[in-house]
């Protein structure tokens, strides 16, 4: 009830505000509308749903964040835009005209995605899995999918250096789609690392390790880079 009244309110001011008509214009001139989109700034604006679920596992929050985002039409891209101070911070730190990015929704579980992270030089720090998320069970977690994973990310990390990659997993075999390049930054979510762990791996050219909360033991597998 309270994201329907939240979205009802920036609805409303559609109706009078003219920067808000004229982003929602230049959105629906931007993409095939109904097809499916995600709009961001430099950050998406998944906490458009989140203060609204705080108390919830993240693999559960993650799911609903991930169905709220799937826009059908620029007004439902301009009320997430609208709500999240992700966004609003992005904006306030801009000195020049804003810039959206719209793109296809890519319907995946968040259980099913990994987030990989490369350093300076595109070296290979790790990859992790979302916190919360229930057991896959029977899945192969070693080598195959780690050679996946690079073998998916590497030709990109190699262009842009320091970056986090947002990769979904195939069930069965280990096919492995790159979904989004992040910026690697002070607020990038880490999911299963710490700070800690990246700047080690990053210093001592450690084994890289790829953490999962799922698989067949649920423990971590390390694999030399």
């Amino acid at each position: 009830m309270r994201r329907a009244r939240a979205d009802a309110v920036v609805h409303a001011a559609l109706r009078d505000d003219a920067a808000l008509r004229a982003l929602r214009d230049a959105l629906h001139a931007a993409w095939p509308w109904p097809r499916p989109a995600l709009v961001k700034a430099h950050h998406s604006p998944k906490d458009a749903l989140y203060a609204l679920q705080h108390d919830a596992p993240l693999a559960d929050r993650l799911r609903a964040c991930a169905a709220y985002l799937r826009c059908a039409s620029a007004d439902e891209c301009v009320v997430r835009l609208a709500k999240s101070l992700r966004v609003a911070e992005d904006l306030a730190l801009r000195s020049c005209q804003a810039l959206f990015v719209v793109r296809w929704h890519a319907d995946v579980d968040p259980c099913r995605e990994l987030r990989v992270f490369y350093g300076d030089g595109g070296v290979l720090l790790g990859a992790s899995g979302v916190p919360d998320c229930p057991p896959l069970g029977g899945e192969s977690t070693g080598e195959p999918l780690r050679r996946a994973v690079r073998d998916a990310c590497a030709p990109l990390a190699r262009r842009l250096g320091r970056c986090a990659i947002d990769v979904s997993v195939a069930a069965g075999a280990p096919a492995v789609r790159v979904l989004e390049v992040n910026p690697l930054d002070g607020d990038t979510d880490l999911y299963l690392f710490s700070p800690n762990d990246l700047s080690r791996v990053a210093a001592h050219r450690a084994d890289v390790t790829l953490r999962l909360p799922w698989g067949d033991s649920g423990t971590t597998a390390s694999a030399p880079q």
